[in-house]
């Protein structure tokens, strides 16, 4: 059974709330709401698209026993009765032992409420930072499913092996959902898989931009900005005695430098590329460090670990068309992380803890904007707004979450 992660379901506010250079003096501030799909899927290893509720999928095949997927315990009583096989007392008895399969169903509700805000500090440098808030919801169940021949074996076996292979396959006849809760919830230590729910902050970021424009080629204007962003740490992360919970956040501070080309011409067309580069910084965190292939791990393997977390390297284009009041944009943009290294004095399979820390995904947005910003400058309008819609879907990846959800949010700004 794997760990269930949405690995980062919902990351901090990003600097492309405010992707402009505001005049010195000028602010802007910004409220929003963000409403994720409760079909929880992710993208597996192979880029295949799968249920969250097959993260809590488990055989108990001999193939499974051998690789120690299946719990060390199985995995124990699988070399016993191999040895007896190896030893002519059995033939082939280790390798037919099949005792079922858990199977999951994992349904979410996440949403998040944010605020940005934004300030020129110089005609060249706009100060930035946002901070959510977020409700989260995680509700699983689990079921027992398949044949358990545990029986059969035993009778296969007959009186010529240890009492402790029998009371083991004893044991394996009697697996059903209460049991394998028995094993997560009172012998291995976690919290109830049930339910988990969050409410409260999201990681908080600010950083700072500037922007370097002209206009040439019978373009209406063209202009790059580069930014500095820090992350802090401030979300909710991976509890080493709760399966279900969600990462709100990186889980750790990072820096990141990015950069953004735009161009426009004079009939409202408009297009750019994005590059990004986030460097975590490493920090000890509490982890249950396992011994074999299971994930699923005994409390007292609880230790402190090292983790130092792999790069993200980001990159996008997106284009629009819109003039005055409205316009729209779509983006496709893909990001690829680079996996994480864990260490600490406890000894252990930590290139299991890591194995799942890389992903990539592929994603697309849409969005709309409704502004008055240019008509409050001509003095059509007095308020300064932008309304901003976004709708946002993961197109492809892999180990990651497919993130899909609508946004709304409101901007205005105001002068010192």
């Amino acid at each position: 059974m794997n760990k269930f992660l949405l690995a980062v379901i919902l990351s901090s506010i990003s600097q492309s709330s405010f992707a402009q250079l505001l005049p010195k003096g000028v602010g802007a501030v910004q409220v929003g709401y963000r409403k994720f799909d409760g079909n929880a899927q992710y993208f597996d290893e192979g880029g295949s698209l799968r249920s969250a509720g097959d993260k809590f999928k488990m055989d108990f095949s001999s193939k499974d026993m051998v690789s120690g997927r299946a719990g060390e315990s199985l995995k124990k009583l699988y070399d016993e009765v191999k040895k007896l096989d190896s030893q002519g007392v059995s033939q082939g008895v280790a390798d037919d032992m099949n005792f079922g399969q858990v199977e999951g169903d994992v349904k979410t509700d996440i949403s998040a409420k944010f605020v940005g805000f934004a300030f020129g500090l110089t005609d060249k440098v706009t100060l930035f930072g946002g901070l959510p808030f977020v409700n989260a919801k995680v509700d699983t169940t689990i079921r027992y499913a398949g044949e358990n021949n545990a029986s059969a074996i035993k009778q296969r076996l007959g009186n010529t092996v240890f009492k402790e292979v029998q009371d083991g396959l004893d044991t394996a006849s009697k697996l059903n959902s209460d049991t394998i809760r028995e094993n997560l919830e009172v012998t291995n230590g976690y919290a109830p898989i049930d339910h988990w729910e969050y409410n409260g902050v999201g990681d908080l970021v600010f950083g700072a931009r500037t922007e370097v424009k002209g206009s040439r080629f019978g373009l209406k204007k063209f202009k790059l900005g580069l930014s500095a962003q820090a992350d802090i740490a401030t979300g909710h992360q991976d509890d080493p005695d709760v399966l279900t919970d969600i990462n709100i956040g990186r889980g750790y501070h990072a820096l990141t430098l990015a950069s953004d080309l735009n161009v426009s011409s004079r009939r409202g067309f408009t297009g750019g590329v994005t590059t990004s580069l986030t460097q975590g910084l490493s920090r000890d965190v509490s982890k249950r460090v396992p011994t074999g292939n299971s994930t699923i791990v005994a409390k007292d393997r609880t230790a402190a670990v090292n983790w130092q977390p792999g790069q993200d390297v980001t990159g996008g284009v997106y284009f629009g068309y819109g003039k005055s009041y409205l316009r729209g944009v779509y983006s496709l943009g893909t990001t690829r992380h680079l996996q994480d290294q864990y260490s600490g004095s406890m000894e252990g399979n930590y290139s299991l803890l890591e194995s799942e820390t890389e992903y990539s995904k592929l994603y697309q947005q849409v969005g709309l904007s409704f502004s008055t910003v240019e008509a409050y400058a001509q003095k059509k309008m007095s308020i300064p707004f932008v309304l901003s819609f976004v709708a946002h879907d993961t197109i492809s990846g892999t180990n990651t979450p497919r993130a899909r959800y609508f946004e709304m949010s409101i901007a205005s700004f105001f002068k010192s």
